[in-house]
């Protein structure tokens, strides 16, 4: 059996480990497979194409956030002192689910906890993930040695911590082992959303997306022509009634990852998911800075090297202006999709432990 462990920090570590299940199940076709996530199980199953079991719990903290763009700092450090103030019961707990749900082998993007109650009790432990939280602890909390000290050493006792490309560099790490991109493969449903949607086929659609964080959008000023084309927006719920010539993504019938690869622009903000999904389908985009993010500069080096991408302002946004900049993205040869090699690497990976 295993156990798959996915923070609830965004929808990045999701979209890296639905990827990888999809290729270990082409593998071993007879896996049983537990999920241990926040994550609501409507969620799961958009993105996990594979039967599984699903128990709900939160095993890490991550940063939690004011929006999509802010932490929260000071709710991140109660949380953090709240997790490790518990530390024994909740390893001794832990441990005995995964030997209650006889769990061979325990897969972490990249929770501590778990592979800290999988070393306990002896099942192996991989870690997956492009960041760790040890690196984001350190970046935000410097002062918490113990806490930072502890944590690299959980993840130094995994059996083998796998980074996908785009992945921080984590120097410290003895037992890294870097792979390809880890994401979802898209398909172009042009034809058959406008269609659905009932506009033209000339239309420009843009979708607007912040990696699983609701981030309030003023859309008053957001044009509604480009280059003489109409201009559709697929945005979240929270920015829904703003403007006329705009849908609700998650209402379509269609897969995210299929507007993704469906859609002219994408706008986000830097994260794992939403780049590397786009640079596979060869969707333009725009991002919103970030400052502050320890994963950041390698997500950003990454896709301008790799992609279609220009770097907006948060004011460049709401003012509508940032169409101004999907100009430079027209006038230039765009990079081919690039390639998701890193799923069949981490099944590969996966598949020697079970």
């Amino acid at each position: 059996m295993l156990g798959v462990f996915i923070s609830g920090h965004g929808l990045g570590h999701l979209s890296q480990v639905s990827a990888v299940l999809d290729e270990l199940y082409f593998m071993s076709p007879d896996l049983s497979l537990t999920v241990f996530t926040p994550l609501p199980y409507p969620v799961l199953e958009d993105w996990i194409n594979i039967p599984f079991h699903h128990v709900y719990g939160e095993h890490d903290v991550g940063m939690r956030m004011r929006d999509a763009l802010n932490v929260d700092w000071s709710a991140s450090l109660c949380s953090y002192r709240e997790l490790h103030r518990g530390w024994n019961s909740r390893i001794d707990n832990l441990s005995q689910d995964l030997v209650d749900y006889n769990i061979s082998l325990v897969l972490s993007d990249v929770p501590y906890l778990p592979l800290a109650a999988a070393q306990e009790v002896g099942i192996p432990s991989v870690a997956m993930c492009s960041l760790n939280w040890a690196d984001v602890i350190h970046h935000y909390f410097p002062r918490q040695k113990l806490w930072i000290d502890m944590v690299r050493r959980i993840y130094q006792g995994a059996n083998e911590f796998l980074v996908p490309e785009p992945g921080m560099v984590m120097p410290w790490l003895n037992n890294i082992k870097r792979i390809g991109p880890v994401g979802r493969m898209g398909c172009d449903r042009n034809i058959q959303l406008k269609k659905y949607l009932d506009i033209e086929e000339t239309s420009c659609l843009i979708l607007v997306g912040m990696g699983g964080f609701d981030q309030p959008l003023n859309l008053a000023r957001w044009p509604q022509q480009w280059h003489g084309r109409e201009v559709y927006y697929l945005i979240p719920e929270i920015s829904h009634g703003q403007i006329p010539n705009s849908f609700i993504a998650q209402d379509l019938p269609f897969l995210y990852v299929d507007l993704i690869a469906t859609c002219e622009i994408l706008i986000t903000k830097p994260g794992y998911g939403m780049f590397v999904e786009a640079a596979a389908a060869g969707t333009s985009i725009l991002y919103v800075e970030r400052s502050g993010w320890p994963d950041v500069t390698s997500l950003t080096t990454w896709v301008h090297r790799v992609a279609n991408a220009v770097k907006i302002s948060r004011s460049v946004l709401d003012e509508g202006l940032f169409l101004n900049y999907a100009d430079e993205l027209i006038e230039v040869i765009k990079n081919p999709p690039v390639a998701l090699t890193g799923a069949a690497q981490a099944a590969s990976a996966l598949n020697r432990y079970l």
